[in-house]
Order: C-alpha cells, then structure tokens, then sequence
C-alpha cells in the first residue's frame, strides 16, 4: 500500500487520502505498518478513514493515526440497538461505543 501512496503523491501530487477500506484495521500489525510507513516519509499529506471499527481502536492506533496525518473517523457502529448488537455478537454496547467516542474528542487526537 505505501509504494502505491508513493507513486500518488510523488507523480500525481495528492494531498489527501479517503480509505475506503472496511478491514483497513483489523489486521493491526500490518496497519502499524502503514502508519509507521507514512510518519517516516513525511508526505504532509493528510487522511481520513471511512467505517473504522471501534473495537479495533485503542490507544496506540489514534495516537500512530494522529502523527500520520488523519484528521476524520467514520466510526463503524453496526446498530443502534442494543439487541441487534447481541444477536450480533458484538462485544461493545451503546454505552461504550459514546463513552470510547467521548474519549477520542477528550483526548485531544484534534479527529473530527
């Protein structure tokens, strides 16, 4: 993926990136990867994440997120419905989904 972000920055001069990607994140050493991958180039590119699951953040990601240039979640909720998110299996509720979104824009990650 970085060589391809290369190849757009350095021919075609993007500014910023949309990751339309579900699974951007679920395998978490390869998105540490990425994010390594961009804080090292130094782009100055910015970027944005479209239906980011929430049980895959945690600390570490929004920090790397925040250094590599992101500046906007979509957070993935799945359902607003507390049933639906059982049947489901999920393994968070409504009230930590806020609670967790609450703590981004406390923390200060400057994410919309």
């Amino acid at each position: 993926m970085l060589e391809e972000i290369d190849l757009l920055v350095n021919k075609y001069g993007i500014k910023e990136i949309i990751f339309l990607d579900d699974n951007l994140i679920l395998d978490k050493d390869r998105f540490i990867r990425i994010l390594h991958g961009l804080i090292e180039r130094d782009y100055g590119i910015t970027w944005k994440s479209t239906s980011t699951a929430v049980y895959a953040l945690d600390e570490e990601l929004l920090q790397l997120m925040k250094q590599s240039g992101c500046y906007q979640l979509s957070l993935a909720i799945e359902s607003g419905s507390e049933k639906t998110l059982r049947a489901m299996k999920k393994n968070h509720s409504i009230n930590s989904i806020k609670l967790f979104a609450l703590s981004i824009l406390q923390k200060n990650y400057n994410l919309k």
